[in-house]
């Protein structure tokens, strides 16, 4: 039951290494997001380890996809 969030807690780290080097507030959400929901799962257990995975993974890349996506449209418009 460990894999998912110490699977989260892993990616939230190298998102936020990735974040800082390319200063993309889009990678720095996403990787704040997994070792907070990491945390959360492993202090909070589920009963079901698919709602770990779908607050954790789930949402930390739907929140990647919409940050990215308004960012690029921003850039497009200027």
């Amino acid at each position: 039951y460990y894999i998912i969030p110490s699977f989260a807690i892993g990616m939230g780290f190298l998102l936020n290494i990735m974040g800082n080097i390319t200063e993309s507030k889009q990678y720095l959400f996403a990787g704040y997001w997994f070792i907070l929901s990491g945390i959360f799962i492993i202090v909070c257990p589920f009963s079901e380890p698919i709602y770990a995975i779908i607050l954790t993974i789930g949402t930390g890349f739907t929140g990647f996809g919409i940050i990215s996506f308004f960012k690029s449209s921003k850039q497009i418009q200027e």
